[in-house]
């Protein structure tokens, strides 16, 4: 298996072709986590009568599981980021059967079918089919730059801290609202009784647990870097700062495109009068988006004792009462800081810093 860092000399960029781009639309930009790359594919592909498989929430916003769409509206599901462990399940005919025995029905039946997931989902897909010795000539998949998802309990509690809170129930939940723009990401809930809530994502108790929590399987990813196996690979385009052609405040998504169907499924983009798409740099692209080649890592013993009071106590406990927290808590203040400071002013105080530093 080859390497998974682009820093070394095996790693072919030239198997890559990248490209950045965003919807033209502010109202479908802010819908969207990144720039809407998967979502204006998916509505090229349901224009040419194909049918769009992704990861979506459950009505009480608890868990995540997979769903169909056939129509452009059915697509408003699929929106913004799931954090969680996608349940391979789909509700389909009165009850929930594998979202890979739907695919295969949906392949034999002789419809055209995207589908959208993380990478050990393509993975899992692909194997599935080829065990079943189906032909998935007609299957288009797309994997998402993954971070490694939480666990759906987490959001399950979280949720049920705000309905807890709020004395009413959860009707809409978004980790990656645009608030102020693209970066910094809100959590933003609506209730039954009219109210809403936001808090900064990564100040949430959800946040820390996205980022602290994984499956341990993560630490043993398959699916980064050369070893991606779905057509095309979609994300944010971090890297994409002020000044670039392709950049807009308010998001830019990456796709890197690895096969013919990739590259056809850009073509089907390019058609669209809604989506402003770019030609990127492959190198830059993929060595600014490191999540497409590193595997999630964290510390045993300090995920292990969360688990474990997570388990027994909850969410909240387990976030303040981590070891690790108050070192937490101190890097977002910082963060938060550094967004309303200019960045001159930020350069100043560290020289002036370095000065009396060495006075």
């Amino acid at each position: 298996m080859s390497s998974n860092r682009p820093a070394d000399t095996d790693f072919d960029f030239t198997s890559i072709q990248a490209y950045a781009g965003y919807f033209k639309k502010s109202y479908k930009l802010f819908s969207c986590a990144s720039g809407g790359a998967a979502t204006a594919i998916s509505e090229c592909f349901i224009k040419n009568g194909g049918i769009v498989f992704g990861a979506c929430y459950t009505d009480d916003f608890k868990g995540a599981c997979f769903g169909c769409a056939r129509t452009i509206e059915e697509l408003e599901k699929f929106r913004s980021s799931k954090y969680i462990n996608t349940e391979k399940k789909i509700y389909d005919d009165g009850k929930w059967v594998s979202v890979f025995s739907a695919i295969e029905n949906a392949l034999n039946n002789g419809q055209k079918v995207l589908f959208i997931g993380l990478g050990c989902d393509v993975g899992a897909l692909l194997k599935t089919l080829d065990s079943h010795n189906v032909n998935h000539d007609a299957l288009f998949t797309i994997d998402l730059i993954c971070h490694g998802p939480t666990y759906a309990e987490v959001q399950k509690q979280y949720i049920e801290q705000l309905e807890s809170k709020f004395n009413s129930k959860v009707t809409s939940f978004s980790v990656r609202y645009k608030k102020k723009g693209w970066e910094p990401p809100y959590v933003h809930a609506e209730f039954s009784n009219g109210q809403v809530f936001e808090e900064l994502f990564y100040e949430s108790d959800f946040g820390f647990a996205f980022k602290k929590y994984s499956r341990i399987a993560c630490q043993n990813c398959q699916f980064k870097g050369e070893n991606h196996v779905a057509d095309m690979t979609v994300g944010d385009y971090w890297g994409c700062t002020k000044g670039m052609e392709c950049y807009n405040p308010n998001g830019v998504s990456v796709l890197l495109v690895k096969t013919d169907k990739g590259k056809n499924m850009v073509e089907e983009l390019k058609t669209s009068t809604e989506f402003q798409l770019y030609q990127a740099d492959t190198e830059y692209a993929v060595r600014n988006n490191s999540n497409y080649y590193l595997r999630r890592e964290f510390d045993m013993k300090t995920h292990r004792q969360f688990d474990e009071d997570f388990k027994k106590n909850g969410l909240h406990h387990a976030v303040v009462n981590s070891e690790c927290y108050g070192r937490y808590k101190k890097l977002m203040r910082k963060e938060r800081i550094k967004r309303f400071i200019p960045a001159k002013a930020v350069r100043f105080m560290k020289r002036i810093k370095s000065k009396l530093k060495h006075s």
